[in-house]
């Protein structure tokens, strides 16, 4: 039993270490509170060292494994289910986030307006994220955004949005099975050089004006 909760408590540890390391946890306000946890594992993993010896003449200390190995589970399944199907309105208070990785995110399904106040923002991944309604009518605000990764369950993008992003230099289209069409003012994004188009099976390429985006890359898949 000191063995399988030995090895659960490890790889609570690399969850919590992954979740410490992952700027969102910011927008939580839980980063110090992780950290405190993932080192509270690592001292009861230590101590699960001489447990195994000790359980067999101590009773007490054999009921408390079982329940360790249980918490251990919990802890698992808690860290699995972080995946969030709506992101706090507080993100948009992490005001030096310049990287945001929400890639696979299979539950997620609406993005908080606060999220276009994130003025230093460059990169956003929404790849994966098949439940995804839509993209925030307001995403021209975040006026450093050069690489943007999306999977959204959109038929069309809103005008007034990703075709008016400022500073875009990658546009990665990935797995939109009911997009029909680009953004009509894409013709807009001067510093657009990349555009991917993956898996995007209903998606017209002559509805837009991507002709008209000079130097443009375009790639599709």
């Amino acid at each position: 039993m000191a063995d399988l909760a030995f090895i659960l408590a490890g790889t609570v540890i690399e969850k919590l270490g992954s979740l410490a390391n992952e700027e969102i946890s910011l927008a939580w306000g839980v980063k110090d509170d992780i950290k405190k946890l993932e080192k509270t594992t690592a001292i009861l993993r230590a101590l699960l060292l001489d447990a195994e010896k000790k359980q067999e003449r101590d009773e007490q200390l054999r009921i408390w494994l079982v329940q360790l190995t249980d918490v251990f589970h919990d802890a698992q399944d808690v860290l699995d289910e972080f995946d969030c199907e709506v992101l706090p309105s507080s993100i948009g208070t992490v005001k030096h986030l310049r990287y945001l990785n929400l890639n696979n995110n299979k539950k997620i399904k609406k993005l908080p307006d606060s999220i276009c106040k994130l003025q230093s923002l460059q990169t956003l991944v929404l790849g994966g994220c098949e439940e995804l309604e839509e993209l925030p009518r307001d995403i021209r605000n975040l006026v450093s955004l050069r690489a943007l990764v999306v999977t959204t369950k959109q038929k069309f993008f809103a005008e007034g949005g990703v075709g008016r992003l400022k500073s875009i230099r990658l546009l990665y289209i990935l797995d939109c099975k009911n997009l029909r069409a680009l953004p009509d003012d894409l013709r807009y994004c001067t510093t657009l050089r990349t555009l991917l188009v993956g898996n995007c099976e209903q998606l017209n390429l002559a509805s837009g004006s991507i002709d008209e985006v000079v130097e443009l890359t375009l790639r599709t898949f």
